[in-house]
Protein backbone atom coordinates (compact mmCIF):
# COMPACT_ATOMS: atom_id res chain seq x y z
CA UNK A 1 0.00 0.00 0.00
CA UNK A 2 2.84 2.35 0.75
CA UNK A 3 4.32 1.89 -2.75
CA UNK A 4 0.97 2.76 -4.26
CA UNK A 5 0.76 5.99 -2.27
CA UNK A 6 4.31 6.95 -3.22
CA UNK A 7 3.46 6.54 -6.91
CA UNK A 8 0.85 9.31 -6.82
CA UNK A 9 2.05 12.37 -8.72
CA UNK A 10 1.99 15.86 -7.19
CA UNK A 11 -0.78 16.89 -9.62
CA UNK A 12 -3.02 14.09 -8.35
CA UNK A 13 -2.18 15.02 -4.77
CA UNK A 14 -3.17 18.64 -5.44
CA UNK A 15 -6.41 17.59 -7.14
CA UNK A 16 -7.29 15.25 -4.28
CA UNK A 17 -6.58 17.92 -1.66
CA UNK A 18 -8.61 20.49 -3.58
CA UNK A 19 -11.55 18.11 -3.88
CA UNK A 20 -11.49 17.39 -0.14
CA UNK A 21 -11.18 21.02 0.93
CA UNK A 22 -13.30 22.97 -1.55
CA UNK A 23 -16.60 22.74 0.38
CA UNK A 24 -15.22 23.93 3.76
CA UNK A 25 -13.22 26.64 2.01
CA UNK A 26 -16.35 27.89 0.23
CA UNK A 27 -18.82 27.54 3.11
CA UNK A 28 -16.85 29.67 5.56
CA UNK A 29 -16.59 32.88 3.50
CA UNK A 30 -20.01 32.41 1.88
CA UNK A 31 -21.79 32.39 5.23
CA UNK A 32 -19.86 35.44 6.40
CA UNK A 33 -20.45 37.31 3.14
CA UNK A 34 -24.15 36.42 3.26
CA UNK A 35 -24.39 37.75 6.79
CA UNK A 36 -22.53 40.98 6.04
CA UNK A 37 -24.00 41.70 2.61
CA UNK A 38 -27.03 43.59 3.87
CA UNK A 39 -24.82 45.76 6.07
CA UNK A 40 -22.31 46.35 3.25
CA UNK A 41 -25.06 47.20 0.74
CA UNK A 42 -26.84 49.49 3.18
CA UNK A 43 -30.11 47.55 3.08
CA UNK A 44 -30.72 47.89 6.82
CA UNK A 45 -29.92 51.61 6.82
CA UNK A 46 -26.81 53.59 6.05
CA UNK A 47 -24.11 53.36 8.68
CA UNK A 48 -21.12 55.62 8.28
CA UNK A 49 -18.93 53.30 10.29
CA UNK A 50 -20.09 49.71 9.80
CA UNK A 51 -20.99 49.83 6.09
CA UNK A 52 -17.41 50.40 4.88
CA UNK A 53 -16.08 47.90 7.41
CA UNK A 54 -18.51 45.26 6.15
CA UNK A 55 -17.58 46.08 2.54
CA UNK A 56 -13.90 45.65 3.31
CA UNK A 57 -14.54 42.31 5.00
CA UNK A 58 -16.71 41.07 2.11
CA UNK A 59 -14.16 42.03 -0.55
CA UNK A 60 -11.26 40.67 1.51
CA UNK A 61 -12.97 37.32 2.04
CA UNK A 62 -13.90 37.08 -1.63
CA UNK A 63 -10.36 37.87 -2.77
CA UNK A 64 -8.73 35.52 -0.26
CA UNK A 65 -11.09 32.69 -1.25
CA UNK A 66 -10.13 33.09 -4.90
CA UNK A 67 -6.45 33.08 -3.92
CA UNK A 68 -6.92 29.99 -1.77
CA UNK A 69 -8.76 28.02 -4.44
CA UNK A 70 -6.82 29.06 -7.55
CA UNK A 71 -3.47 30.69 -6.88
CA UNK A 72 -2.15 28.63 -3.95
CA UNK A 73 -2.45 25.24 -5.76
CA UNK A 74 -0.69 26.69 -8.82
CA UNK A 75 2.14 28.06 -6.67
CA UNK A 76 2.40 24.76 -4.83
CA UNK A 77 2.71 22.86 -8.11
CA UNK A 78 5.32 25.31 -9.38
CA UNK A 79 7.45 25.00 -6.25
CA UNK A 80 7.08 21.22 -6.17
CA UNK A 81 8.27 21.05 -9.77
CA UNK A 82 11.33 23.18 -8.94
CA UNK A 83 11.99 21.10 -5.83
CA UNK A 84 11.91 17.90 -7.88
CA UNK A 85 14.34 19.38 -10.42
CA UNK A 86 16.75 20.37 -7.65
CA UNK A 87 16.48 16.93 -6.05
CA UNK A 88 17.19 15.17 -9.34
CA UNK A 89 20.13 17.48 -10.01
CA UNK A 90 21.58 16.78 -6.57
CA UNK A 91 21.19 13.03 -7.02
CA UNK A 92 22.91 13.11 -10.42
CA UNK A 93 25.73 15.35 -9.21
CA UNK A 94 26.49 13.17 -6.18
CA UNK A 95 26.74 9.95 -8.17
Amino acid sequence: MRCRIAAITPVLKIANAARRRVIPILITPLTTVAGLFSLAAGLGGKSLLWGPVASAIVWGLTFSTVLTLLVIPVLYRTFMRQSQKITVALIHSSS
